[in-house]
């Protein structure tokens, strides 16, 4: 330890509480000498410290091990916690290894017992900045806060089951379906991210599909909190299939825009130049998405096979109207009231889209974000790079596309 370092004095030569306080009060950088190996030990920025210095297992160098800050720990604490060590010295056991073993078997322990509070606000933490919507950053911890912490909140997560999650969802179930759709995946969320850091085991208790979805009753009509009526997810397939008997740029507008999940805006102003039908792509080169951002959309078969019904000839857009313009942005809306449908709108289509996402698939809610142009692309690329975002959008498009799209619907295509 160098300076200020001598030979033990003897019992009588101890330190005394008075010699002590003299000492720091000079501020000089010293090791002063208890006796059996216990020390004062003033550091040159100011602060001091109690160490015990011992040697075993036949090695030449000292070791010291940390009994405390002063005056945190008294002089007559410091002689009692050395002469703990001593004795584990002189019955073989390193002191220093025995605390970290101590150490280990605690962190351990505090895993094992990781609370579901505790592991959520170290997911929010963790996942926060990914999430591009201030309201979705604050809806995360506001909308846990309120429900899943009252009854979740001191349980560990290895103990959370299925009636747990159902007890959180069901008051808010059918009064705020919204919500609680939202916070079943919150919950889910944070349960795989606790299985991922090693604190639970087993199935997530708070999936939807093969778990809740048999216990929680299905919704039956959901509005978007921007107050877009959504037709239910599982009526979607039959609606295209009575879609598909009207003719009229709008009802294909309409499919289109059910297909890609995407805004009426962006529909109707498509223009043939922005698709490559080779590569299956709508191509945002031209800059026209709502966002403002880059958003190529990958295009499943049977988008590709609606637009092979479509005139391509000496058309600039997709969905043509008058006076060499675009359809009409009311044309769908216009459509659903004659299908006797006044009580939903094109945009909610994104909505049943979503519910569709989170209920009947494992995808995560930032891919779901990003199909719909909801969330900046290149926040999705840090974390699943440039092709594999584009990839992931098309598994989940095509997915979305084949459960529109029945049998029964593919042989209706006029």
């Amino acid at each position: 330890m160098g300076k200020g370092v001598g030979k033990s004095p003897g019992r009588s030569e101890r330190l005394t509480p008075a010699e002590v306080l003299r000492a720091l009060k000079g501020n000089v950088p010293s090791l002063l000498a208890d006796g059996d190996g216990l020390y004062l030990q003033q550091k040159k920025h100011g602060g001091s410290s109690w160490i015990y210095r011992f040697k075993m297992g036949g090695r030449k160098n000292s070791r010291y091990i940390g009994l405390g800050s002063y005056p945190r720990v008294s002089l007559l604490d410091a002689r009692k916690k050395a002469a703990v060590a001593r004795t584990l010295k002189n019955s073989g056991i390193d002191p220093i290894e025995k605390r970290r073993k101590e150490r280990a078997v605690n962190v351990t322990a505090g895993i094992k017992h990781k609370t579901f509070k505790k592991a959520a606000l170290e997911y929010i933490a963790k996942h926060h900045t990914e999430w591009n919507n201030p309201k979705h950053r604050q809806q995360w911890p506001s909308s846990l806060q309120k429900y899943a912490f009252p009854l979740l909140g001191f349980v560990a997560v290895q103990s959370i089951d299925t009636e747990l999650v159902v007890r959180v969802l069901q008051p808010i179930w059918s009064q705020k379906p919204e919500t609680a759709r939202r916070l079943r995946g919150r919950i889910e969320n944070v349960l795989d991210f606790s299985t991922a850091n090693g604190w639970r085991v087993g199935e997530n208790p708070a999936r939807w599909r093969g778990a809740l979805q048999h216990i929680l009753a299905p919704k039956t009509l959901v509005h978007s909190v921007n107050h877009f009526p959504a037709l239910p997810y599982d009526e979607v397939s039959n609606f295209i299939y009575e879609l598909r008997a009207y003719d009229g740029l709008a009802a294909r507008a309409l499919e289109f825009l059910i297909l890609t999940a995407s805004r009426t805006c962006e529909v109707v102003a498509a223009r043939w130049s922005d698709l490559d039908f080779e590569a299956g792509v709508w191509l945002a080169s031209r800059g026209r998405w709502q966002t403002g951002h880059s958003h190529n959309l990958p295009l499943s078969r049977p988008v590709l096979q609606l637009l092979e019904c479509l005139d391509h000839d000496h058309q600039a857009f997709v969905f043509p109207g008058g006076s060499d313009n675009h359809l009409s942005n009311g044309a769908m809306l216009a459509l659903l009231h004659r299908m006797g449908r006044s009580y939903i709108t094109a945009h909610g289509f994104r909505l049943t889209f979503r519910n569709w996402a989170a209920e009947c698939t494992k995808y995560p809610r930032e891919l779901v974000d990003a199909a719909l142009s909801d969330v900046a692309s290149n926040k999705m690329r840090m974390v699943y790079g440039s092709s594999d975002l584009f990839q992931k959008k098309r598994l989940l498009l095509n997915a979305w596309a084949s459960y529109c799209v029945s049998d029964r619907v593919a042989h209706n295509l006029r």
